[in-house]
């Protein structure tokens, strides 16, 4: 029987032996695990050894999408990574969107797992005919997006890649990776699992296809699609308009924004960092993921003060809670700032606001020294 919806393989690649081999997706699974975390999720808890250390190579790694990638289905170009986390010593799963999710559908692949070391720095290269390593060895301590753009030179613009920075070749334990397609930046932010690729030694994992995802019925989605999409857009002005920093108005007024280290539960200069004021004085343009009509993601530019010039992907949210209020901090430019300089170099802006809020405060309190610390540093 046909699955529609389904590429019907999943892609194992043993970075030790070099190998790789081709697992039939069963109508079983499909019906069970529906694809995305369901798929990484028994394809690590069947793979990965109880017990092991994060960075043991017996580890995994899996991407994975699901049956509505790369259909019409709007925000439907997403997919999950997935592994045992350094940070947390379970499983992890992370999201991310732009161009690669749907890219690599199409190489047929419904996921992709990824176990063993490399001998040396290298780049996977995932098409509909396999996998192929590839050196990397000139891209180790390149950024995120640099090393994106290098691979695209090299094997053509139709291919998506998912890179790690400097954070995850030195195993920083909470290392991200990001895609880079029209200036949509997609990141798989959380729990490390760029870490984990790191002590792999994989670079990069970089996609090309051209399959077409079967439908079912084409003319009932089509039909369930035009009867939402009136609702869909007026749901999602706020965000198409200002993204999802649209959320700090809001979530300050109901007391849960947070600020300086948790010890409020409002931040009195929410104002300033809100998604209307950032979009009044910094938005440049809307960037979208792939075949998705909302476009909640925005460029800004910084027009004014030391950091004017700076062009770079808005803040999110959560980047905007972590490096913005968490620290006392409502220059709008800085957060624009630190967001790109944790997606270069592949750290999640989440994790790492926070642990700089705990740093503010141990000064404060005496448990932590300047001399310590390196650099004068405090709310």
């Amino acid at each position: 029987m046909t699955m529609r919806g389904y590429g019907g393989r999943i892609l194992h690649i043993d970075l030790t032996s070099g190998r790789s081999r081709v697992e039939p997706v069963s109508e079983a699974m499909a019906r069970s695990l529906l694809g995305g975390n369901g798929f990484a999720a028994r394809l690590l808890l069947d793979h990965v050894p109880p017990g092991i250390d994060a960075y043991d190579p017996a580890n995994a790694v899996a991407f994975a999408v699901g049956p509505i990638t790369d259909t019409a289905v709007p925000g439907n170009s997403r997919a999950c990574v997935a592994s045992k986390s350094p940070l947390t010593g379970l499983f992890f799963d992370s999201t991310f969107g732009g161009r690669f999710p749907a890219t690599m559908k199409r190489t047929g692949f419904d996921a992709i797992v990824i176990g063993g070391r490399a001998a040396e720095p290298v780049y996977l290269k995932v098409t509909e005919a396999g996998a192929e390593l590839e050196p990397a060895s000139s891209l180790w301590g390149q950024t995120t997006r640099d090393t994106v753009h290098a691979i695209q030179d090299a094997q053509g613009a139709d291919t998506d890649v998912m890179a790690i920075g400097p954070a995850g070749e030195r195993l920083v334990r909470f290392a991200a990776m990001g895609t880079y397609w029209k200036n949509r930046e997609g990141f798989a932010g959380r729990g490390g699992i760029a870490a984990v690729l790191g002590s792999k030694r994989v670079k990069a994992v970089a996609v090309a296809g051209a399959r077409k995802t079967e439908l079912a019925d084409a003319a009932l989605l089509k039909k369930l699609l035009d009867e939402r999409r009136e609702p869909l857009m007026t749901g999602t002005k706020a965000l198409a308009t200002y993204g999802t920093p649209f959320l700090v108005k809001p979530i300050n007024t109901l007391g849960a924004l947070g600020a300086y280290n948790l010890r409020q539960e409002t931040f009195a200069d929410a104002l300033a960092i809100s998604g209307e004021e950032m979009h009044a004085h910094h938005h440049a343009r809307d960037t979208t993921c792939l075949k998705c009509p909302v476009a909640c993601g925005k460029q800004y530019e910084i027009r004014d003060g030391e950091l004017q010039g700076l062009k770079a992907k808005m803040p999110e949210y959560e980047t905007i809670f972590a490096f913005g209020s968490m620290l006392g901090n409502a220059h709008a430019g800085s957060l624009t700032r630190a967001n790109d300089l944790c997606d270069l170099l592949g750290m999640d802006t989440i994790t790492m606001g926070v642990t700089l809020a705990l740093v503010c405060e141990a000064l404060e309190r005496g448990w932590l020294s300047e001399r310590e610390v390196g650099v004068p540093f405090g709310w």
